[in-house]
């Protein structure tokens, strides 16, 4: 062996040493009560998409199922896989009811996070965010860079400092490569549900009726907010550049 070999070892060694455990774990079930006291909870967190499969690349490789590519980076390129009960350790679900659909109850999942000695543990109630945005955010918390194919947001300041603009809105996408393949935005309460032919499906206010009953598109009194949702829908996939081909024109 070489003398730079020789050289390389010991910082090899360390930088393998130093990288941070990691647990991911998904639940069918509420987040378990001893955990949640040591963690980050979020009440109003939300999967991309609640299929599994695409859910858990979407929370690994912070990128809407229909955008990855194989050489997206994923959180486990960056942390070691651990049982340790001391490492970072993520509680989360592909969807609330095992249905892929754009209702609540299907998108808005559970998930905590704790990382003893990094987050504070204590429920964060007025921020939203999904699977997308786990991985930019982990990356900043130990200084990596985000990946340039990352489409979710780095929420890091924010958790740790208070800091930084807050998410104002989730999209999420499902039934993908299917007839009925739809997708919902959140901002606020408000909630707004449209088909690949761009027709709205449904608009409602998840605080007045969280269990979407009442569709409230036809109503004039929530016509501007139907317009405003619908037109930041359009900005949403313009820069996901879902369903938009390599000439920038939009596919279906």
């Amino acid at each position: 062996m070489t003398r730079r070999g020789l050289f390389l070892l010991p910082s090899l060694a360390l930088a393998q040493a130093s990288r941070p455990r990691l647990n991911l774990i998904w639940t069918t079930n509420a987040i378990p009560a001893a955990f949640a006291r040591q963690a980050l909870v979020f009440p109003r967190a939300y999967t991309a998409c609640p299929d599994p499969a695409p859910a858990a690349q979407a929370l690994e490789r912070g990128r809407f199922p229909h955008a990855f590519t194989p050489k997206d980076a994923t959180l486990w390129n960056y942390f070691d896989r651990s049982t340790d009960p001391d490492a970072l350790t993520i509680i989360t679900s592909a969807s609330t009811n095992g249905v892929d659909a754009p209702e609540d109850q299907a998108i808005h999942v559970p998930l905590a996070i704790r990382w003893p000695g990094r987050l504070q543990p204590r429920v964060v109630n007025d921020v939203l965010i999904s699977h997308i945005d786990l991985l930019p955010t982990l990356l900043a918390l130990i200084n990596q860079p985000k990946p340039p194919t990352a489409q979710g947001r780095d929420l890091s300041s924010w958790l740790t400092r208070g800091t930084g603009s807050k998410p104002d809105s989730i999209f999420a996408e499902g039934r993908l490569g299917r007839r009925d393949e739809w997708r919902a935005l959140v901002r606020g309460f408000d909630k707004l549900t449209w088909n690949l032919s761009n027709e709205i499906t449904g608009l409602y206010n998840l605080a007045d009726d969280p269990f979407e009953q009442k569709d409230l598109q036809r109503s004039r009194d929530h016509r501007v907010i139907h317009d405003n949702l619908w037109a930041l829908a359009q900005q949403w996939m313009a820069r996901l550049e879902d369903r938009i081909d390599s000439h920038g024109l939009r596919t279906r």
